[in-house]
């Protein structure tokens, strides 16, 4: 486990977080679900910020679940982890700012659902889906579809995304 799993930029009123475990696809480890939600909930209490990106260093946008680290735990560690991870999507429900992902890649499992659950999906040409866990006979974790009166699309202020950000592509 790397010491820093989460890089944060903020640029003007746009907050970017960066899942940053290229090495590991960006697997949602406890530790960075708890930096996740750490840093969303700072975000929240931030009135100045417009809007928070999120996205994944490296090739792949997010793998999902650290599935090593979980099962080398016990029963309760994994049920710790669990709760954790889906604690992550009522934070990115309830947030005030919109939340977007920037999917620069491969979106797996929890990681599809990571996706799922913001507000705005904007995808590189190289993005790709999956929910890997219904081969398994595993639903998926949570969706769009329980934001409980929470617009599915919401439009970020003008010029509230970072230049490196946007894509020249049109």
């Amino acid at each position: 486990m790397r010491g820093r799993m989460l890089k944060t930029e903020r640029h003007n009123a746009t907050l970017i977080l960066t899942l940053d475990r290229a090495d590991k696809r960006n697997a949602l480890h406890p530790g960075l679900i708890a930096a996740l939600r750490a840093a969303l909930a700072q975000a929240d209490r931030d009135a100045s910020l417009a809007a928070v990106v999120l996205t994944g260093a490296g090739p792949s946008f997010c793998a999902g679940l650290d599935l090593s680290h979980l099962l080398s735990l016990d029963a309760d560690d994994q049920i710790a982890y669990m709760r954790a991870f889906f604690g992550l999507f009522q934070l990115l429900y309830t947030l005030q700012q919109p939340v977007i992902a920037a999917v620069n890649g491969p979106a797996m499992a929890g990681g599809f659902d990571l996706a799922a659950a913001c507000d705005i999906r904007w995808c590189a040409p190289q993005a790709k889906f999956a929910q890997t866990e219904v081969l398994l006979g595993i639903g998926r974790a949570d969706g769009p579809d329980r934001r409980e009166g929470r617009s599915q699309v919401r439009r970020a202020p003008s010029g509230a995304l970072p230049r490196q950000q946007r894509s020249t592509d049109g």
